[in-house]
């Protein structure tokens, strides 16, 4: 393995653990088994009961475009659909620091979130649409736009309080409809425009400086949007990590704030220094070119699989 692949450390983490990899078919329910022979897709078999399929596509694509550029062992690619990591098989996230094993998560590849109105193939597009995105000025204020998750709600509770440096958007016209939000709090969203059924673009975050991420059911997979915005991101302190996040920092890639009533503090903080915000972004965009590339994410997955099944 190249010692200067950026993602070695957490590939070598995972391969001295391979012991604990199910290297037999073994799809987990509601999940899937890739097997691989001659270096090849020779058949996907689905674990019991409900499989994603959007995310069971994703990953399919993936292994398909890491085939196309690289050679993979015969072997069993056990992969856990949930948002819940689980021993023993491929999950895009996992708590910080624990023995799981870590797919780049399934957006990578055919994300289904559109931009601009647009989809794309694959991160690399993706990423560089964003980056090449000729916005308006930023506003500056603090922004989000989620479905009304119970993690997602406090934001936009603060928010409501807060309206002379936060803004944000809950979309309650999907499926999930108002998911966890009371009707009394989304009454006085939709009041300020902050909610309602109405479809917003995820391209609108590119108008404010700062965005905030928070986890999802376990950890959100948006990061990897949030750092081709040229804003600044305002992170909770999270449990959990997917493979490349262990090289993002606080302070360097993002900033940290361990309660939502920090959030006016840190807003000042960052207000009173904008070379902090033109220092972030610019490292974040560093980050993007030479790391966190379409590549180097199936090389991951190539040595990562190779080296835990050889």
């Amino acid at each position: 393995m190249d010692a200067i692949f950026p993602f070695k450390k957490i590939i070598d983490q995972q391969i001295a653990l391979k012991q604990n990899y199910e290297t037999y078919m073994k799809p987990p329910n509601g999940g899937i088994c890739i097997v691989i022979l001659d270096s090849k897709i020779h058949k996907i078999v689905m674990g019991r009961g409900w499989v994603h399929p959007t995310r069971k596509t994703q990953y399919i694509s993936l292994i398909e475009n890491c085939l196309k550029r690289h050679k993979i062992n015969n072997c069993n690619i056990n992969i856990n659909l949930s948002d819940h990591p689980i021993p023993g098989v491929f999950n895009f996230c996992r708590v910080k620091g624990s023995s799981f094993f870590l797919l780049p998560n399934h957006r990578f590849t055919q994300d289904e979130i559109e931009i601009n109105g647009l989809k794309f193939e694959n991160y690399e597009d993706q990423k560089q649409y964003i980056l090449n995105y000729k916005n308006k000025p930023k506003k500056n204020k603090i922004y989000n736009i989620s479905i009304p998750h119970r993690s997602k709600i406090p934001y936009f509770k603060y928010a409501l309080n807060n309206t002379d440096f936060c803004d944000g958007y809950l979309y309650t016209g999907s499926g999930h409809k108002l998911v966890d939000l009371d009707t009394s709090t989304n009454s006085k969203l939709e009041s300020k425009n902050m909610a309602g059924e109405k479809f917003k673009d995820w391209i609108e975050h590119l108008n404010y400086k700062y965005l905030i991420y928070c986890d999802g059911n376990t950890l959100s997979d948006r990061m990897r949007l949030l750092l081709c915005s040229k804003s600044v991101i305002l992170k909770n302190n999270s449990n959990y990590e997917e493979f490349y996040t262990y090289l993002l920092t606080n302070n360097s890639n993002y900033i940290q704030y361990n309660n939502i009533d920090d959030l006016r503090k840190t807003y000042d903080y960052l207000d009173d220094r904008p070379e902090i915000f033109n220092e972030i972004v610019n490292r974040n965009t560093l980050f993007l070119e030479n790391v966190l590339t379409y590549e180097n994410i199936l090389y991951y997955c190539k040595l990562l699989i190779n080296g835990l099944t050889e």
